[in-house]
């Protein structure tokens, strides 16, 4: 087995089973290089890279990112979308001071794993207890330490995203 060979089936694969509507991909890798190979490749309007986290947003927008498809957003949409849009205006310097604050919580959603993440964002929103937990295998996010943690750490970006709905 070589690269090539990988490669070849894959080619061949999507050659025999075309989808109009596979338009992009998500990357969670966090390569900001195969952001800007999928870029010089294609035009957005044939097929495009989304960051698969918010915390590298505007870096992938830099080199021809359209937009994110995050789990944070389920917390703050609206500071999400603030970070693209300021991007967007040529706001840069405030774009990236918002990106370098959600930075820091979406570090924390990563450590926390996807119970943790689950819990934080159920827990955030006022969900009920029952729908704080993942399905199994995954534990349960009990562990009031941790839970301490995720949340300081989410905490901060609350009164940003206020702030946002308060202007709207």
């Amino acid at each position: 087995m070589n690269e090539a060979a990988i490669v070849g089936f894959f080619e061949e694969l999507a050659a025999a089973s075309p989808h109009p509507n596979i338009v992009g991909v998500k990357l969670t890798c966090g390569g900001i290089a195969k952001v800007a190979r999928v870029r010089a490749e294609f035009d957005p309007s044939e097929f495009f890279a989304l960051a698969g986290q918010s915390d590298w947003l505007v870096p992938a927008m830099a080199v021809g990112s359209t937009g994110t498809i995050t789990g944070v957003a389920n917390l703050y949409p609206k500071y999400c979308i603030e970070i693209f849009d300021l991007y967007n205006a040529g706001k840069l310097q405030e774009a990236t001071a918002a990106q370098l604050k959600l930075a820091q919580m979406e570090w924390a959603f990563g450590k926390g794993g996807i119970n943790g993440t689950k819990w934080v964002v159920a827990k955030s929103l006022g969900y009920p207890l029952a729908s704080c937990h993942c399905r199994r295998p995954y534990p349960q996010y009990t562990d009031a330490e941790k839970q301490a943690w995720i949340a300081g750490l989410v905490a901060p970006l609350a009164e940003e995203e206020a702030k946002i709905n308060a202007r709207a």
